[in-house]
């Protein structure tokens, strides 16, 4: 397999690159290991409903944060 200077940096700064593998008969992924071993473990296992909750609120307290038109819209909804 040959690859291009541009998907060996791309591989090498922690990003992935599609490569031809004529072998296999479809594209493939290339990736480095330490990469992939990180994505497994963020996916591997799934979150709790708290866990999703948790996040959903953290997520939304910081978008809100800085909203200027929040304090509007809360006394528009009351």
């Amino acid at each position: 397999m040959q690859l291009t200077a541009e998907q060996i940096e791309t591989v090498r700064s922690g990003g992935c690159a599609e490569v031809d593998a004529p072998e296999i008969g479809e594209a493939c992924i290339l990736i480095r290991a330490d990469r992939f071993a990180q994505r497994l473990t963020i996916t591997d296992e799934p979150f709790s409903k708290l866990e999703v909750g948790e996040m959903i609120e953290r997520t939304m307290r910081e978008y809100d944060e800085d909203d200027p038109g929040l304090a509007l819209y809360q006394e528009m909804v009351k």
